[in-house]
């Protein structure tokens, strides 16, 4: 059985402990994202987010179920990223967004959801450029594509608040910012983002509101649940 923190009723509504989640700054949080796109230009504005970015109480169980969903594969997200030091939890939340981790589902390639059945065919498409283990023309095993998708953060060690958002927006792309609008990828179901979102490769829709878990919310909840510590 998942473990988890409890619940707290506040004013009527059900609320993850918020209190336990770390807060990293002081700093005001501005009206729309900046144009900035290093670590070091949006550290600051990372840290004011997270302090600020509450789960709205309508999504607050949908977030809870696919944290209970994710701790499921919890070994297997560690065995994937442990050889790469990327910690589990920026596994899981990159299967959550990427790679059917919402369900459960292991037969999708983690860099960007296309079946393990052959190379990929969206963006990145052609990957892993090399065959299946198991021999060309045969599948891929999960942990092949994972590698793949992986590698990019093998130099990286700041998993931090502000280093780990950084790199979960950039895995995505910083388009939504360049609008103005705070990514879903990182921000959907919290009180940061509303509507605004790519519905294709390279096609933005500014009334289209996600309807994906953000990771900045899961990463929330796993705080609050003493699961991970972002400090």
């Amino acid at each position: 059985m998942v473990s988890r923190a409890p619940l707290f009723i506040l004013a009527g509504t059900a609320l993850t402990a918020a209190a336990l989640w770390p807060r990293v700054s002081g700093a005001a949080l501005p009206s729309t994202p900046s144009r900035a796109e290093t670590l070091e230009g949006l550290r600051d504005e990372y840290r004011a987010a997270w302090d600020a970015a509450q789960i709205r109480p309508e999504r607050l169980a949908a977030v809870e179920r696919l944290c209970d969903v994710l701790l499921r594969s919890r070994e297997r997200y560690e065995t994937a990223g442990a050889p790469l030091g990327v910690p589990w939890h920026v596994v899981a939340c990159l299967h959550a967004l990427e790679g059917g981790g919402s369900r459960g589902d292991f037969s999708r390639h983690l860099l960007n959801g296309d079946p393990l059945t052959g190379r990929t065919v969206h963006v990145p498409a052609g990957r892993p450029v090399a065959p299946p283990a198991a021999g060309e023309g045969e599948a891929y095993a999960w942990e092949e594509g994972a590698r793949e998708a992986l590698a990019r953060w093998r130099a990286w060690s700041d998993w931090s608040v502000p280093g780990t958002l950084y790199q979960l927006e950039r895995y995505n792309g910083m388009g939504t910012r360049r609008r103005g609008v705070w990514s879903p990828y990182l921000w959907s179901f919290t009180t940061l983002y509303s509507r605004g979102k790519f519905v294709s490769d390279g096609v933005w829709d500014p009334s289209a509101v996600s309807a994906q878990v953000g990771a900045a919310a899961i990463l929330k909840v796993l705080s609050a649940r003493g699961l991970i510590d972002l400090r």
